[in-house]
């Protein structure tokens, strides 16, 4: 053991209690950043993972748009066309006819894995007394599949489903709210006036609480009937070879066909917004309690400093440098940083352990999980290890660099 770190140890072994303050302090904010980080991320990484498996990564809506620049028509690429900021649609229709050939148009796009035509509406949906509005979408099952996971949040018969056209699969807690199971007979009605007699022949469960309580499924030949398109759809349900590159390729349909197309990070840009501003508030927080407990390393430093000032005085006179006073002290901020940062981690894993296995009494907010949604990779309690040891060194900078510069002569001197 160098004297610089054996020095350092019996200055802390020596002032047990204000010791184990410090550490408190370090613990509990390292405690406090690693389980709001879990459970911060680990609610926003299960949401756009659910989010990814029901979501396609673009829809193509069933109007053109109009690419306005200054009075001209924008001539170029999908690239120029993606930086005109203002696009307005110029017409809008009532279903695209030509669906069949939009879809192999659209399949054969660069990033284009699957396509599948759907209709989309706002319906009424009775279930003896009880009435729910809600959104509809109209698709053939098989190859929607393509796109989204939907046969594997299907309970039910989907192939009931593809097969009879009064087929009908609510979301899980629609259902539940009109107290409809598989089997039931119920009835809906849209915008056009018409109204479609159903079976329930499945409910579906997404794992987000918007969808399962408003979202039910037709055959797509039924909502063609119910919204009054017949041989028509309103639009096409895209998935891309990366869920990164959405956007891109949404751009490329865009100019490709003159549709108006969404991805899926533009059709939750609130979403998005929400989580920065999360982010933002939840970090800022956790890190004033970080630097709350870095001031109390550098106060209990100070104070050492202060009544170890005899001590550094012979230490000097015995040959000690500036440098060797300085580095004493820093040992010891890093020294409690350490002990405080391994306390906190492994409270931290504790309390995450609990939570996680913690049922959270029911639905509620945007995801239907039913419990604590924590995250638990390495990179929860890298960040509060970093975070730590750095304000540990930098809280302990100050009270070594005051140690160095005291006078030796001066020390002895006035020393009583």
């Amino acid at each position: 053991m160098t004297f610089p770190w054996f020095v350092a140890l019996r200055h802390l072994s020596a002032r047990v209690r204000s010791t184990l303050l410090i550490l408190l302090g370090v613990s509990l904010g390292v405690f406090v950043l690693t389980v709001m980080q879990s459970m911060m991320f680990g609610f926003q990484r299960q949401i756009l993972d659910t989010l990814l498996t029901v979501v396609p990564g673009v829809l193509v809506k069933g109007r053109e748009r109009g690419y306005v620049d200054e009075g001209r028509v924008l001539q170029g690429g999908p690239d120029r066309a993606y930086a005109q900021t203002r696009l307005k649609p110029v017409k809008k229709e009532k279903g695209l006819r030509n669906y069949r050939a939009l879809t192999e148009r659209i399949g054969s796009l660069p990033g284009v894995v699957a396509v599948v035509p759907w209709v989309q509406g706002r319906g009424l949906l009775r279930f003896g007394t009880r009435n729910r509005a809600v959104s509809v979408i109209g698709v053939e099952a098989p190859a929607y599949d393509r796109v989204v996971e939907f046969r594997s949040k299907v309970t039910g018969s989907v192939e009931e489903f593809t097969q009879r056209r009064d087929g009908i699969i609510l979301g899980y807690f629609l259902a539940e709210e009109l107290g409809a199971v598989i089997g039931s007979r119920v009835r809906m009605e849209g915008a056009e006036g018409r109204a479609l007699n159903l079976r329930v022949a499945g409910i579906f469960r997404s794992g987000i609480t918007v969808v399962d309580q408003t979202q039910s499924f037709l055959n797509l030949r039924a909502a063609q009937s119910l919204f009054d398109l017949p041989g028509a759809v309103s639009g096409f349900a895209l998935k891309t070879t990366s869920t990164d590159q959405s956007p891109n390729v949404a751009r490329a349909v865009e100019f490709g066909t003159g549709l108006e197309c969404q991805s899926w990070q533009e059709a939750n840009a609130n979403f998005f917004n929400i989580m920065r501003q999360q982010n933002s508030t939840t970090f800022g927080a956790v890190i004033l309690t970080v630097l709350v407990a870095g001031f109390g390393i550098a106060n209990g430093l100070i104070t050492a400093v202060l009544e170890k000032r005899r001590d550094i005085g012979i230490l000097r006179a015995l040959g000690v440098t500036a440098r060797g006073i300085a580095t004493i002290f820093v040992i010891e901020g890093v020294v409690i940083g350490l002990l405080g940062t391994l306390v906190g981690l492994g409270l931290g894993a504790w309390v995450i352990d609990i939570m996680s296995h913690t049922r959270t009494g029911g639905r509620g907010g945007f995801s239907s999980s039913d419990r604590f949604m924590m995250l638990r990779g390495p990179e929860v309690y890298l960040t509060s290890t970093v975070f730590a040891l750095a304000i540990s060194l930098v809280a302990s900078l100050f009270p070594a660099f005051r140690a160095a510069k005291y006078d030796p002569v001066e020390i002895i001197r006035t020393a009583k």
